[in-house]
């Protein structure tokens, strides 16, 4: 339970789709079962940011407002 609070903490910050696969590889490499779901959820959290960034960058809501 405490390694997934972990691994939430540490990814919170990332951003980017390299950071999303640096952490699949680093649990493919280094299996934690009991953490498995955090890390699931963390990559679809990094993936949502990515998508974010990319609609804001692509100037939408300018175009809106």
């Amino acid at each position: 339970m405490l390694l997934g609070y972990i691994v939430s903490f540490v990814t919170s910050g990332f951003a980017s789709e390299a950071k999303a696969k640096e952490v699949e590889d680093f649990f493919v490499a280094n299996p934690m079962p009991s953490a498995m779901r955090k890390m699931e959820q963390s990559v679809e959290g990094i993936r949502c940011k990515v998508s974010c960034k990319r609609y804001l960058a692509s100037g939408i809501l300018t175009r809106w407002c």
